[in-house]
């Protein structure tokens, strides 16, 4: 939407080939602060996707002129660095035009509050132990909690917390994560979690700026300095939730930041539902899958990554020839359509429809999964709505993937 929709033909000078504003300067200035920050914000974002794109070229085109395997082994691990690098700073892009919206949900299921916050200490780990950081830990002893919240959200918060006090911390230094909680009544438990680095801490001066997007204090100590987007992204989903995020710093003495949540506290479930491991990559071994993906390097990609896990591969580059495919076959004979969902001739969304109308007994049952570069939460709901039993955002990950088929086939 247009910031300036408000003025009309009138205040058009056709001479100069410009508005003339009218109304009060105080308005005028917070539309010159909108538009500035609007274009401060694409121009970070411009710089930020860039600095990983080069990594993932250049040691791609150093890669290919190389006739040496283990410069050739060195320049793709590297590339692949800096691919994951950009990967996540598009999802937290994506999360953070997102969080806040009417588009954006909270999805409450029932969880142990133990194993949320073991996780977050798991999942750090690595990075602190390849810096060599004392990573102090303190989480709340007792009987199991359960309580109604959004895990992988309320585990975004904190990740992205340890996360710039890993990058932020030198080598030896030390991060505390600690985790109490009290009982405001009967049904509800608050938690109070302070994390705290020694690292290089932040100026009074920019501490204010430290929850907006893509702002970073000028510090050259660290290669990589991330997206400059997960505390605002942190502070948005504090705020969803209700709860409060404080922080403390300074230079040279490190950061403490404050985050306190509450919790409808829950009955424990029969049959707790443990994360899932790894996939066993040779599980696939038998199943037959219909892959239609328009894009040659995707396809590759995929198909390589199935048939490593036992599959067998069948490729169509359109939607409408993956209908006639499956029509054509026996029945019984795909247990599995991997569909994109934006193709020329019919999109994902009309040739899962066409399967479904079938007039055939597999075609209600056979398993049908988006692979797709839309991944918002009502992209989603389109692939439900079409038939599909789940949905696989691009780029794959080739455990997530095959973990979506082994879980869509029970």
């Amino acid at each position: 939407m247009c910031p300036i929709r408000s003025l009309r033909m009138r205040d058009y000078d056709r001479e100069q080939g410009i508005y003339s504003f009218s109304g009060s300067q105080a308005e005028l200035i917070r539309l010159r602060r909108k538009l500035k920050l609007k274009t401060d914000y694409m121009m970070n974002l411009s710089h930020d996707m860039r600095v990983p794109l080069c990594g993932v070229m250049g040691y791609m085109d150093l890669a290919l002129r190389s006739d040496d395997p283990d410069r050739i082994h060195d320049f793709l691990r590297k590339a692949q660095v800096s691919g994951e690098i950009m990967m996540k700073l598009i999802n937290d892009t994506l999360d953070y035009n997102r969080i806040g919206t009417n588009a954006f949900e909270l999805k409450q299921e029932i969880v142990s509050a133990s194993v949320l916050f073991r996780q977050v200490v798991i999942s750090v780990l690595p990075s602190m132990e390849e810096k060599h950081i004392d990573f102090h830990t303190v989480l709340p002893e007792g009987p199991d909690v359960w309580i109604c919240a959004d895990m992988v959200r309320v585990q975004e918060i904190f990740l992205n917390l340890l996360s710039n006090a890993a990058r932020y911390t030198p080598d030896g230094g030390t991060v505390s994560f600690r985790v109490s909680s009290s009982l405001p009544d009967d049904a509800h438990i608050q938690y109070h979690v302070y994390t705290a680095d020694s690292g290089s801490g932040i100026s009074a001066k920019f501490l204010p700026r430290i929850f907006e997007p893509f702002t970073q204090e000028n510090d050259t100590s660290s290669p990589d300095q991330g997206s400059g987007l997960g505390l605002a992204i942190a502070q948005k989903l504090v705020e969803l939730m209700k709860g409060k995020i404080s922080v403390e710093s300074s230079p040279a003495s490190g950061t403490a930041f404050t985050v306190v949540l509450d919790f409808k506290k829950a009955p424990a479930p029969k049959t707790a539902v443990l994360p899932a491991g790894k996939a066993d990559l040779k599980e696939l071994s038998g199943i037959r899958v219909l892959l239609c993906e328009d894009n040659e390097t995707n396809t590759e990609i995929v198909k390589e990554y199935l048939a490593e896990a036992g599959a067998d591969v069948t490729c169509t580059h359109s939607g409408r020839r993956a209908a006639e495919a499956f029509e054509r076959s026996d029945p019984g004979y795909y247990q599995v359509i991997l569909m994109d969902i934006r193709m020329a001739d019919l999109g994902g969304y009309a040739a899962s429809r066409r399967i479904r109308e079938l007039a055939r007994p597999d075609a209600a049952r056979v398993v049908i999964l988006a692979l797709t570069a839309d991944v918002c939460a009502e992209d989603v709901k389109k692939c439900l709505e079409a038939g599909m039993n789940g949905h696989i955002p691009k780029p794959a990950d080739r455990t997530r993937l095959i973990r979506e088929i082994l879980r869509s086939r029970k």
